[in-house]
């Protein structure tokens, strides 16, 4: 993997070193860092393909907890690496894109499981909400991955309210710049993160 930073988003697509990069090592991975993202979804499409992800990060201070608090009683308890299959085979049914990495992705997750933070949430019986999460160091900056988050299409318009509200306050408590990586086709989950104050700062591809 190789990483490349640039101004504009826009300034990726005339950098020969890049592209030369992409063209000879189709097997490695590119991330491109940018500080203002300038092109559109049709633009980057052209330059990248229709597969490549967005990293997106928050700082722990500009973090914003969404959802509502209401009378549904969430309850939150460790998941287990069923609860994990699980909620894939939920979340990746309605997908009509990148199912075909659906095992490798769920396999980077159990792997995640050994040492990070899973966590359930639950409404009475019904597990409604899974969150998988890590915390590693980067130059000396303590981050929080954010490797996997599912609520279920079961849920109703109250229970997906105190889901959001229990999850997203979850994940305030852990005091550290939060990032993930959505597929760029995943909208409502891009959505969902910048809800949170997430910023698209990279492409991955």
């Amino acid at each position: 993997m190789r990483e490349f930073t640039y101004t504009n988003s826009s300034d990726s697509f005339s950098d020969s070193s890049l592209i030369e990069y992409r063209e000879t090592s189709s097997t490695h991975k590119s991330v491109i860092y940018f500080a203002n993202l300038d092109s559109s979804i049709t633009e980057l499409e052209q330059q990248f393909g229709n597969a490549y992800k967005f990293g997106m990060e928050v700082n722990a201070k500009d973090f914003s907890p969404i959802g509502e608090e209401n009378e549904t009683t969430i309850t939150i308890a460790d998941g287990t690496s069923e609860d994990l299959v699980s909620s894939f085979n939920e979340g990746f049914k309605k997908l009509e894109f990148d199912k075909e990495n659906k095992e490798y992705y769920l396999a980077e997750c159990k792997k995640i499981l050994e040492t990070g933070e899973c966590k359930i949430f639950s409404h009475g019986e019904n597990t409604l909400g899974l969150c998988l999460t890590t915390d590693f160091e980067i130059q000396n900056n303590k981050k929080t991955l954010i490797a996997w988050v599912w609520i279920s299409a079961k849920c109703n318009t109250r229970e997906k309210e105190s889901i959001k509200h229990s999850l997203s306050t979850y994940l305030m408590s852990k005091n550290s710049n939060k990032v993930a990586s959505i597929h760029n086709r995943n909208v409502p989950s891009l959505k969902y993160f910048e809800s949170m104050k997430f910023k698209r700062i990279c492409i991955i591809c």
